[in-house]
């Protein structure tokens, strides 16, 4: 007997969002392995933030201030649009296409690979709690 997945399994698995920009919808979904290498390295100086419960008025600045155009390129990839085109975007719906973005991807870093990633690198002895608490020489 062959399962089949339902279209309510998928939601759960692969959540999409919707999101309108200029009169056009985009879907967005979340990232691919692919694409995570690309959040990553675009965004590594700011990813923290977005683990964070609360974006506060600071965190966006930083965000903004320190990552523009790795938030431009991360809007583009995921709206499968050109980057020149995010720059035209008034700030407005470039808040909510990164809030999008955000809410459907949060939860897959903070709960489906952080755990995973802790794991590993304990396995290697990348415990940043340890590192931590060892005093410095």
């Amino acid at each position: 007997m062959v399962k089949t997945i339902t279209e309510k399994e998928l939601d759960l698995i692969f959540p999409e969002d919707e999101v309108t920009i200029g009169g056009h919808v985009f879907t967005i979904r979340p990232f691919s392995f692919a694409e995570t290498r690309v959040v990553a390295t675009k965004l590594k100086k700011v990813l923290h933030l977005f683990a964070a419960d609360n974006l506060d008025a600071n965190a966006f600045g930083q965000i903004y201030g320190d990552a523009y155009e790795g938030i431009r390129d991360v809007i583009a990839m995921t709206l499968n649009i050109n980057k020149n085109l995010v720059d035209r975007f008034d700030v407005a719906s470039a808040f909510r296409a990164i809030t999008h973005i955000i809410k459907i991807n949060k939860d897959f870093f903070s709960e489906s690979v952080g755990p995973e990633i802790e794991e590993l690198a304990a396995m290697f002895g990348m415990n940043d709690k340890e590192e931590a608490e060892q005093p410095e020489s």
